[in-house]
């Protein structure tokens, strides 16, 4: 019986299965949004400065809980290659299997995907300077992997199955608009990443090299206060390059796949930053300058 089913049929019933599972994953992504701000709100993932170690203001796990983030851990470099590589690998083989795949839009679009995750993966875990004392607990590294395997699925297929791009769209508002967005905030988060790794690799020497104004106290010895840019506007101009970033590819895809992203990385980026800043203003009371803001200029 089933040998007499039309194969038109039978692709047809796999597109409309799949279909339901990619508008359910984009809904799903929406819903999980404002939990993902409200953990962020109430404890600050305890790695870089929120370490469990890392003194007077951070606002990592609470104690009780510092066993089970600490029981297995693995190097920081490691583990950022691991969280971050499923978007740059995955990508392509799961976006080859559109329908639209050929076009020239989803392809340049893709490329953008992967111009971030090149870096992020392969350049950033290079250029870090890590504590070897502060290792990076194995439940972050699977809460990323398994967001960016979601990340890469919807927007792989948003871009060559399920999104429609015609031929002029590279000539749009939308795209030409969001493409600047997006490099400009790419711009900004390796920028901002670049100030932030330069006063580790200077921590052992002057405290006030260029880009910096002087140590932290105690336990919080191998920070220091970035200056310069827009640095001296907000906290965590890297966050906000980042965020920028998927502002722009949410634009650039006038997507739904996009715009989940985007409120995905501000709902997990935001409410750090802002942990950030306040670590900041405890660690370094009398010389923090008051009017930075944590991330938005002037604002927030």
């Amino acid at each position: 019986m089933l040998s007499k089913i039309p194969p038109l049929l039978t692709v047809n019933n796999a597109l409309m299965d799949e279909q339901l599972l990619f508008e359910s994953a984009l809904l799903l992504g929406m819903a999980v949004a404002p939990v993902i701000w409200w953990t962020g709100r109430k404890d600050a993932a305890p790695y870089g400065r929120h370490h469990t170690n890392s003194g007077a203001g951070s606002r990592a796990v609470k104690a009780e809980n510092m066993i089970a983030w600490n029981l297995l851990t693995l190097p920081t470099r490691i583990t950022w290659f691991l969280m971050e590589c499923p978007c740059l690998f995955f990508m392509v083989p799961i976006f080859c299997m559109g329908r639209y795949a050929n076009l020239k839009p989803p392809r340049i679009l893709a490329a953008l995907f992967l111009l971030h995750y090149v870096h992020r993966a392969l350049v950033y875990p290079l250029r870090m300077r890590p504590s070897p004392k502060r290792n990076f607990p194995v439940i972050i590294l699977i809460s990323g992997v398994c967001f960016n395997i979601y990340n890469v699925y919807i927007q792989a297929r948003s871009l060559s199955n399920f999104r429609s791009y015609p031929p002029t769209w590279l000539s749009s508002p939308q795209f030409v608009v969001g493409c600047m967005i997006f490099l400009f905030g790419m711009v900004t988060n390796v920028w901002a990443d670049s100030i932030l790794i330069s006063l580790r690799k200077s921590s052992k020497g002057d405290a006030h090299s260029p880009a910096s104004t002087s140590p932290t106290e105690s336990s919080s010895k191998m920070y220091k206060i970035p200056m310069g840019g827009l640095f001296d506007l907000v906290t965590c101009p890297n966050y906000l390059g980042e965020i920028i970033e998927w502002l722009g590819w949410a634009t650039a895809t006038w997507s739904f796949a996009g715009l989940v992203f985007f409120v995905l990385t501000v709902c997990n980026l935001l409410p750090r930053a802002l942990a950030h800043h306040q670590w900041y203003l405890i660690n370094f009371p009398t010389i923090y300058p008051l009017k930075r803001k944590a991330i938005i200029p002037f604002i927030l």
